[in-house]
């Protein structure tokens, strides 16, 4: 199964192995003492995801066809999701380090394939954080000379400089993707390989979070889907700051809202906060939850993400 995924196991790995009904082979992968798993994929080219039980949803998440498993952005069968239900049950005791155990390294690929995807992430639901990254590093090189040399290595690949700047995360060469998180990212913090994915590796963005986070059990109300001629239909991360949106109180009143900020969530692995109004209201969803916006280039209706 090694050589098929690319990969090496360990000898006190945990591996289990599932073909589904197309053929396709799943690979759930727990090394002793690593707070988290790895689940490798024929039909995604064997890439790693690194997920934990928060990161399960057997059930689906809100916003998605209910009833449909996910796994972190991946959708699964209800097979699929059996087995794996019964690979984190069986693997629980192994996500716990034995006193006796050797002291386990931080597994780089993980951390690496952690920060390219929330990087990713990060310039889906808010695109426009490149640009005020960039213009927070300029002013720190400013007065950081060892930061302005670290970039000007950096830019100096014009070519990179230009794909970073245009180019789609998925499409950019590995130069361009250095340089984005670069922009983006002034350091990571990592903690023991015991703790789960998002807590052993802790971003700090060059532009932080607007505002604090509230979980899902503070919403007051929920977003309005009523249509009209001049509103359309969009998800969460589709959201951008000057956005009208409209929300249905807890007694079913409509009101409007305008988007202030949105962002990747810190705190809840792969939710999106969205802030109104300049105030922290509700301001955590899953990515597909559907919001009614006020339309800016004329009625679209029924415009779902594709």
């Amino acid at each position: 199964m090694g050589e098929m995924a690319g990969v090496d196991f360990g000898p006190s790995d945990i591996v289990q192995h599932h073909v589904n009904v197309f053929g396709e082979d799943l690979i759930f992968w727990q090394r002793r003492g690593e707070g988290f798993a790895t689940l490798l994929h024929s039909d995604l080219d064997w890439h790693p995801e690194h997920i934990g039980p928060e990161h399960f949803h057997p059930n689906g998440r809100p916003g998605m066809l209910p009833g449909i498993p996910v796994v972190a952005e991946t959708i699964l069968s209800t097979a699929e999701a059996q087995w794996l239900a019964a690979c984190f049950d069986a693997a629980q005791w192994a996500r716990k380090p034995a006193v006796d155990d050797p002291p386990l390294h931080t597994n780089i690929d993980a951390r690496d394939n952690y920060v390219a995807k929330r990087v990713e992430r990060r310039l889906r639901i808010d695109p426009d954080a490149l640009t005020r990254s960039i213009q927070e590093l300029r002013a720190e090189t400013a007065i950081d000379h060892e930061l302005a040399t670290i970039a000007a290595e950096l830019e100096s690949d014009a070519e990179a400089g230009a794909e970073a700047l245009s180019t789609p995360w998925r499409e950019m060469s590995d130069k361009a993707r250095r340089l984005v998180t670069f922009y983006l990212v002034e350091e990571v913090h990592v903690g023991p390989p015991a703790l789960p994915i998002d807590e052993q590796f802790r971003i700090v963005w060059r532009c932080p979070r607007p505002a604090a986070e509230y979980d899902f059990g503070a919403r007051v109300g929920q977003p309005s889907t009523r249509m009209s001629s001049n509103r359309e239909i969009v998800s969460a991360f589709q959201l951008r700051p000057g956005d009208r949106i409209y929300w249905l109180s807890r007694h079913g009143n409509e009101r409007g809202r305008d988007v202030s900020a949105v962002w990747d969530s810190e705190d809840t692995p792969g939710a999106v906060c969205v802030l109104f109004d300049q105030l922290s209201l509700g301001d955590t969803f899953w990515p597909e939850e559907l919001f009614v916006r006020k339309a800016s280039t004329g009625p679209r209706l029924g415009a779902f993400p594709g």
